[in-house]
């Protein structure tokens, strides 16, 4: 499920320049940016009760890798949208005490790992667009997935989780100044994996021009899920959240009637490099360096 969903995102993000020039009222937007994250919550194993914190302070200096972004594509009112996070954490240290099924001793050195991915795709409708508000109503899945593996000894254990939901999702956006603008995320889990899942994300965003944009804001992913018999050995219980700062650079591109009628033959000679959309010029790279690790 996962691949599917990258794919199509991709997909879209490669194809719209195709859409882009060949249909009317088109919008385009890519926002990489950071999310600086971090993790707290509780787990339940069996009965026994664990509480863990960890700020991304705590964490920034075992991030191995790291990929975030967003877009959006959207044809008159109809909204097609995708995010993609992932962080590759490593660490490593001794266990304090006998631990694991063959009892590593204590003192034995560990090297772990844990990638995370969370992947979003939506699709919906886009209501009002009055004094320059409007509200996208989004219906679409998302996927947390976490490989985790453990070397000590020169043995090699690995696990993998996935959780997948269907969701709601809004996002509003209120213009407040001729520069500033404030868009809200907020999506909640009508189905799937979790027994609670939801998504709270206020943003602001301040715009330098028709095409670009930098985004300031705040995002938490909230999870509780469990598994087993309550009661027995079996049962198993997350309940936690991934929340953070965000911040990043929005590349837009817009193409109507009247922009393909001045681009048409009639009305220019030829291609100039003048010409070309910011996001051709600028924000493809922000994209790639984001994509690379390349800060």
């Amino acid at each position: 499920m996962h691949t599917l969903i990258r794919a199509a995102g991709i997909a879209a993000i490669v194809a719209w320049p195709h859409f882009a020039s060949a249909d009317e009222g088109v919008q385009f937007e890519l926002t990489p940016y950071a999310w600086l994250a971090g993790i707290d919550g509780t787990v339940t194993v069996a009965g026994r009760e664990a509480s863990f914190e960890r700020s991304f302070s705590d964490l920034v200096d075992n991030v191995d890798a790291g990929l975030m972004g967003l877009g959006a594509l959207s044809y008159n009112r109809f909204v097609l949208f995708g995010e993609y996070d992932y962080i590759d954490l490593g660490a490593d240290g001794r266990v304090r005490a006998d631990a694991g099924p063959r009892r590593f001793p204590a003192g034995t050195q560990i090297d772990g790992n844990l990638e995370t991915q969370i992947s979003t795709l939506a699709a919906g409708y886009r209501f009002g667009h009055v004094e320059g508000h409007s509200v996208d109503v989004l219906v679409g899945v998302r996927e947390l997935e976490m490989d985790t593996e453990l070397r000590a000894l020169g043995e090699s254990r690995s696990a993998n989780s996935s959780t997948t939901d269907t969701i709601v999702m809004l996002r509003p956006s209120f213009r407040t100044s001729d520069r500033w603008r404030f868009n809200p995320t907020l999506s909640y889990a009508v189905s799937g994996d979790s027994d609670t899942h939801y998504e709270l994300s206020p943003q602001i965003q301040y715009s330098f021009s028709d095409s670009f944009a930098l985004r300031f804001g705040y995002r938490s992913l909230s999870y509780e899920e469990s598994s087993g018999s309550e009661g027995t050995t079996s049962f198993r219980e997350f309940d936690g959240e991934v929340s953070g700062a965000l911040i990043g650079r929005t590349s837009s591109r817009r193409a109507d009637r009247s922009s393909r009628r001045a681009a048409s033959p009639r009305n220019c000679r030829g291609p100039s490099t003048s010409s070309l959309s910011p996001i051709t010029r600028t924000g493809w790279a922000s994209f790639l360096w984001s994509w690379r690790g390349i800060p």
